[in-house]
């Protein structure tokens, strides 16, 4: 069965047919975000009273990614953008420490 990309006989005429040769799988698997955060017990900070609060935190976006597309870009970006508006794979990490007096 023919199956045009187009439907312009000029091109139809080269016999270009649709074909899984030049496709890839683009399923993909992404650890977006993650926090994990620890608030020091009442009974340790007590002691020194002055703090009355203390956590800590890690914050990462984009930090584990499964997939089969090799080109190394962004599965999620805009379809269709150029090379130029297109960015890789970015991750980021943020740690902390939140303190109440």
């Amino acid at each position: 069965h023919y199956c045009p990309y187009s439907t312009d006989e000029r091109v139809n005429a080269y016999n270009y047919q649709a074909s899984s040769w030049s496709a890839s799988d683009g399923a993909y698997i992404r650890l977006k975000n993650l926090t994990l955060g620890y608030s020091f017990p009442e009974h340790l900070l007590e002691k020194q009273k002055v703090i009355s609060g203390c956590r800590i935190y890690f914050t990462g976006t984009d930090l584990w990614e499964y997939s089969q597309i090799l080109d190394g870009w962004d599965p999620e970006a805009k379809s269709g953008a150029s090379s130029t508006a297109r960015y890789p794979f970015m991750r980021g990490f943020s740690f902390g420490v939140n303190l109440t007096f």
